[in-house]
């Protein structure tokens, strides 16, 4: 892949972050370790076109779920999600 390509792939990646996506850190205690914690981070997009979501899959990996919604006329939502956790002292 060019480097000119991977560019394009990130800047369309952050613009689907940007516009449809969300970012989490999340501080959880570990009770074993004194004065421990544990960090996740998880990024977030939700979309009812589940090809742009393939599309940031193959970039950064993660997972594609899908939920249904209830209602008259309302569409399946699609969901990329990518987690990762770090213990820190």
């Amino acid at each position: 892949m060019s480097r000119q390509t991977k560019t394009n792939n990130y800047a369309y990646a952050a613009g689907l972050i940007d516009g449809e996506g969300s970012i989490h850190i999340r501080k959880t205690p570990i009770p074993s370790m004194i004065g421990g914690y544990a960090y996740s981070l998880t990024v977030l997009v939700n979309q009812t076109d589940g090809e742009s979501l393939d599309f940031i899959q193959g970039v950064f990996g993660g997972s594609i779920y899908v939920t249904k919604q209830y209602g008259y006329g309302t569409l399946p939502v699609y969901r990329w999600e990518l987690r990762t956790f770090k213990a820190a002292k």
